[in-house]
C-alpha cells in the first residue's frame, strides 16, 4: 500500500501544477491553446491517479466510486482543454447513432 501511495504523488503533483499553471495563464491572458494544453495535461494525470486510487483499495466501494469520479473528471478536463486549444472532437464512426439497430 505504501508503494501505491508513493506512486500517486507524481500524478497529484502534476494535476496541481497543471491547474495552477492554467489559472496563472488565465490571469496573464495567455493564449487559449496554452491554457487548454494545461487542462489536458492535468486531465491525463487525474485519469492516472484514478487508476492508482482504484488499485489501492479494491474492496472499498468508496474508493471505487472515487476512482470512477476522478476518471470522469479527468476525461472532462481533457475534453475542455481540447476545446480551448481548438482541437476538433472525434466523431463516432459507423452506425452507432442509430438507436435500436436496424
Amino acid at each position: 500500500m505504501a508503494k501505491c501511495l508513493e506512486s500517486s504523488l507524481v500524478p497529484i503533483k502534476t494535476v496541481c501544477l497543471a491547474l495552477e499553471s492554467a489559472g496563472a495563464g488565465i490571469m496573464k491572458r495567455s493564449s487559449l491553446k496554452e491554457i487548454g494544453s494545461r487542462f489536458v495535461e492535468g486531465g491525463i494525470s487525474l485519469v492516472q491517479l484514478s487508476g492508482i486510487v482504484g488499485d489501492i483499495l479494491t474492496d472499498s466501494e468508496n474508493a471505487k466510486l472515487s476512482s470512477q469520479r476522478m476518471k470522469y473528471a479527468g476525461e472532462k478536463m481533457q475534453e475542455a482543454g481540447n476545446e480551448l486549444a481548438g482541437i476538433p472532437k472525434e466523431k463516432p464512426k459507423g452506425k452507432g447513432w442509430l438507436k435500436g439497430g436496424m
